[in-house]
Parts: C-alpha cells; structure tokens; sequence
C-alpha cells in the first residue's frame, strides 16, 4: 500500500478506546467507546461531515478516508441520499480501488482492473466477490455516520508517572496504525468538546507535540507499541487518543 497524499486532513470525531480519568485524587481507567479485554471488539463510529467534502455534495460524489484499516474507506453518494461506506482493498489481490467515478459509473481496481458498483457489489471480473461493506446512516442534514467493527481498539497500559515532586503525568500506551495520523485530546467531563493537548513521546520531555504519524512500513511487523506521554494540570478530567481521519 503507498503512503496516502496530505491534501486534506479532516474529521476528528473518531475517537480510540480507553481514556484515563481522574477525580480528587483517585485514578481509573474507563472505556469510553472501545472494551480492552482481549478478543472482545465494539464498533468504532466514523462520523463524516459532508460540510467537509464537496464531492460528496451531489450523488455521484465519493471520497476516500484513511481510518487505519490498511486501506482506505471510500464513502460514496448514490440517489436519493442514499450513501454507501466500502473498504477499498480489493477482493482480487488486495490492492487498493479507486474512487467511485461517475463517468464510468463503477470503481475501478488499477492493479488488474476488477470493477465494483456504487454499493461495493461486483460488477466485473477478475475478482470474484464484492467489497467489503460497512453500514452507513445519514442523518439527512450534514452527517454520514459509519460502523467500523474491525478499527476498535484500546489504548493500553495507562499509567500516572510524577515527574516533579507537584508534577503529574500520564502514559497512554497503544499501537498505531501504518500512516496514520494520531492526537491526544482532553475534556473536562466526558460531556464536553474535547481540546487537542500537546504532548511528548519521551518521559520528560517538554509535552509539546500536537500529532503522532506512524511512518513506519513493514507489512510484516506488528504494529510497534507507542507511549505518549501527557501532563495533568486540572483537579479532573479525561485524556483520549483520536484518529485524524484524512482523505486519501
């Protein structure tokens, strides 16, 4: 898979696993929208704003999105407001499908040219199935939003390190995606808009850091464990990590 292009980075509602909380003094961990125990899998939500993409303005329109999946989703427009979310990885040889074309009025592989309909379905050989599909809900105003089963994931070893003696700082520990974008926000009440916070992927290092890219390709590696490393300045709130969703 080549690294996807930079054009537009977007979307940063899609929020990762487990947040750690504090309260007078008391640490937990809590799970906000994924389950840490292994093997148990939740579904993430994507929500896409259609304020955000003019293509998606029109039937016809589609984007791409880089969710961490390996390959990107591609969200497509259909009538009547109808919306389709498909993973991109095609059912050939797996490599990755382009955009719905609405001249063609297909998706189109460009490794050995198997075509999929609108909604993921096969349309031409030499692939044998179609896409894979997720389920799209449109609100019928701005917002499309997608189940993603297999993106849930938890950040893990949580932990409270004091780097002065009045300093606190917490470790979130999780596995990145391959280029894929991560920031660390914070709100104070789980009811509030979570704020993106600087932090540092070192122990002791100045938390000035607004973004985490994982840039390291090897297919046949486990995705590195990665500690980001964030400072408590409030008497409560909750740290979570979030995928930057970009267009691809």
């Amino acid at each position: 898979m080549d690294a996807p292009s930079t054009r537009r980075t977007v979307v940063r509602q899609f929020i990762i696993g487990t947040v750690a909380s504090w309260m007078g003094g008391l640490w937990r961990c809590d799970t906000l929208l994924a389950t840490e125990a292994a093997g148990i899998k939740d579904n993430a939500t994507l929500s896409v704003k259609l304020s955000q993409f003019p293509a998606l303005a029109f039937a016809g329109g589609s984007v791409r999105l880089n969710v961490g999946l390996g390959h990107p989703v591609a969200i497509n427009r259909g009538p009547a407001n109808a919306f389709y979310a498909v993973n991109t990885c095609c059912a050939h040889l797996g490599c990755t499908v382009n955009a719905f074309d609405a001249g063609l009025n297909k998706m189109r592989c460009g490794c050995h040219g198997s075509l999929y309909n609108i909604d993921g379905s096969l349309a031409g050989g030499p692939a044998t199935r179609g896409l894979d599909r997720y389920t799209a809900v449109f609100d019928g105003a701005d917002t499309v939003m997608v189940s993603l089963p297999s993106a849930t994931y938890g950040a893990r070893d949580i932990v409270v390190q004091n780097t002065t003696p009045t300093g606190r700082r917490i470790k979130l520990t999780f596995h990145p995606a391959i280029f894929t974008t991560y920031e660390v926000q914070y709100r104070a009440s789980l009811t509030d808009a979570p704020q993106v916070i600087g932090f540092s992927t070192t122990p002791t290092g100045a938390a000035t850091q607004i973004s985490y890219r994982n840039t390291d390709f090897d297919p046949d590696a486990p995705s590195p464990l990665v500690p980001l490393y964030v400072d408590v300045t409030g008497p409560h709130g909750f740290f979570s990590i979030a995928l930057v969703v970009s267009e691809y």
